[in-house]
């Protein structure tokens, strides 16, 4: 976690947001900003928080997280901005007004010449700053403040809450359409059951993910960042219930893939769903159908 210095940045930009997801529409509030920083000869500055306050202000229907912070972070460096700040959201933080926000962490610790925010933007205690709040603040302290309109994609609104939406339902390439890119779980690799390099002669790799949004249940076409290596896989959600009731795991199989990766750090890029979960009247009924998953998987992935 970053935390703020106390030293000016000359013509420092920045913008303000959750961005879970690093969507389209932050995309595009990330090119303004670091546009605009590039031309003033400034740097600039994305300011988020962790946890989402929702965890915090009403627990009970915060949204699961599309992105981890690691993977937020960078994904916000990615689309050129120099610094991201993460600002640790307590019950303490949840009660600054807009106006002790803005003046004990806008003017007094960062000091932005310019702040881009998104079209439905709130601050402070209650939510008890808007947009038009922030501008005439911004105004009254010489901070030029440009609120961004609504982005739209193909005729559809790009919002993080509309690509967990189509997530929760399987719908990765309506949602890849919105995020500018694939949809990722990250985590670490652990020990399985061993059924599928046992009995099945398919062996896979058991993701722990540190990801809070998990897709529905069923077989996708993936690809599994080991690295700075990508490869084909085929990833499986779900209980395998062709051997009895088990918990929800993560299996993937690498194609062409030997190496032993037991307690590695893994990313799982999901390409396409291909079917659901069924359970099969034996274990060589259930490998021939991966067989067929694997077949589909090379096609969609062209490989």
């Amino acid at each position: 976690m970053d935390c703020l210095e106390r030293e000016t940045v000359k013509n420092l930009v920045m913008t303000i947001g959750v961005f879970d997801g690093v969507h389209r529409g932050h995309q595009k509030i990330f090119q303004k900003v670091a546009h605009c920083a590039k031309e003033h000869s400034g740097k600039s500055l994305a300011y988020t928080f962790d946890p989402h306050p929702a965890r915090i202000l009403v627990p009970e229907s915060c949204p699961p997280m599309i992105m981890t912070q690691r993977q937020k972070r960078a994904a916000i460096l990615a689309n050129g901005i120099d610094r991201v700040v993460v600002q640790k959201f307590t019950p303490a933080f949840s009660r600054l007004s807009a106006q002790d926000f803005f003046d004990r962490i806008l003017l007094r610790q960062i000091r932005p010449q310019e702040i881009f925010v998104g079209y439905n933007f709130t601050f402070g205690y209650h939510r008890g700053g808007t947009v038009e709040t922030l501008e005439a603040m911004g105004k009254k302290a010489g901070i030029r403040v440009t609120v961004v309109e609504p982005f739209l994609w193909k005729e559809m609104l790009v919002s993080s809450t509309q690509i967990r939406s189509l997530l929760s339902k399987g719908q990765i390439s309506q949602a890849t359409e919105l995020l500018g890119k694939p949809y990722r779980m990250t985590g670490k690799v652990v020990g399985g059951r061993g059924l599928g390099g046992k009995i099945l002669g398919i062996p896979t790799a058991n993701l722990r993910s540190e990801n809070d949004l998990i897709l529905p249940v069923g077989v996708y076409a993936t690809l599994t960042i080991l690295g700075k290596k990508s490869h084909p896989s085929v990833t499986n959600i779900g209980r395998n219930p062709t051997f009895g009731p088990r918990t929800l795991s993560i299996e993937t199989h690498i194609l062409n893939f030997q190496k032993k990766i037991l307690g590695h750090q893994m990313e799982i890029e999901f390409v396409e769903r291909i079917r659901d979960e069924i359970p099969f009247s034996s274990p060589r009924e259930l490998s021939q159908q991966i067989q067929n998953d694997i077949h589909s998987t090379k096609k969609i992935l062209k490989v």
